[in-house]
């Protein structure tokens, strides 16, 4: 089975990290610098086809960001052969609708 990267960026509470070792993750919680990371790994993901499961936490900043700057990245990402998957886990909370909306 191939490694998995997992990251986890969100800028003030990375669950992930008290899960999993190797876990991720931005070198900072400013929202360019990790919306630049988070560009340099999903180019990477692509160039090697390396699977992951990217934790963008409930604020979601760094994924609604990177789809305002580079609103073409799953489209790039497919024609390079990289399946996106999203899994959203909601509770009975109204609010945690608004991403969806969002997107």
């Amino acid at each position: 089975m191939d490694k998995i990267i997992l990251a986890a960026l969100d800028p003030a509470n990375r669950t992930l990290t008290q899960f999993f070792d190797s876990v991720a993750q931005p070198p900072s919680s400013d929202t360019v610098q990790t919306v630049a990371w988070l560009r340099d790994l999903l180019q990477f993901i692509s160039a090697h086809k390396a699977n992951a499961v990217l934790d963008y936490g409930g604020n979601n900043v760094a994924k609604v960001r990177m789809v305002e700057t580079t609103p073409t990245i799953a489209d790039t990402m497919e024609q390079e052969g990289v399946a996106l998957i999203a899994a959203y886990v909601l509770t009975p909370r109204v609010d945690d609708l608004a991403p969806l909306v969002t997107f």
